[in-house]
């Protein structure tokens, strides 16, 4: 069960790293932009640590009288110390220091999990196909052979005795 539980989850890594890195393109298009302070305070942040050196990174905000959140997978080192709303002058979108700092971090955490997910399909695949395989196959049972200087190897039946009596 244990085992079907790590498939499954190996699996949806990719998809929810996806899922759970809010804004890439928006942030993207933000790189360009003059960005100042927003003036607008966060709330809840949190980074916990994953293996392989994957963050996680949430917090929330209020910004036009609705209660937001933000989240981030990233690659990273160590997770931001600290977390700003930001907002560009051109158009006045809301982004954070952390995805602008983190922003190639981020692209990598999800080619990283994406490539886990797709390779875990494939041994799956090929696990499911070879097995499928292996049982149609007929086993092979052991032949005997001699060894050198006539001694029978260990592990196999000993030829039959032939008759000599009686022959030319």
């Amino acid at each position: 069960m244990r085992g079907i539980l790590f498939i499954i989850a190996l699996l949806a890594i990719g998809p929810l790293s996806i899922w759970m890195n809010d804004d890439l393109v928006s942030d993207y298009e933000l790189r360009g932009h003059t960005l100042v302070p927003a003036g607008i305070s966060t709330t809840d942040r949190k980074c916990t640590g994953m293996p392989f050196l994957i963050y996680h990174c949430r917090f929330k905000f209020s910004a036009g009288g609705e209660s937001q959140s933000k989240n981030y997978l990233l690659f990273a080192f160590g997770s931001p110390k600290t977390v700003y709303l930001m907002k560009s002058q051109q158009t006045g979108a809301l982004t954070s220091s952390a995805g602008q700092e983190y922003f190639w971090n981020r692209v990598v955490a999800i080619v990283l999990s994406s490539a886990i997910s797709i390779l875990s399909a494939l041994v799956l695949l090929l696990g499911v196909i070879g097995g499928g395989r292996q049982g149609r196959a007929a086993p092979a049972t052991p032949q005997p052979r001699p060894a050198p200087g006539g001694h029978q190897l260990p592990g196999y039946p000993a030829p039959a005795a032939r008759s000599t009596f009686g022959q030319r």
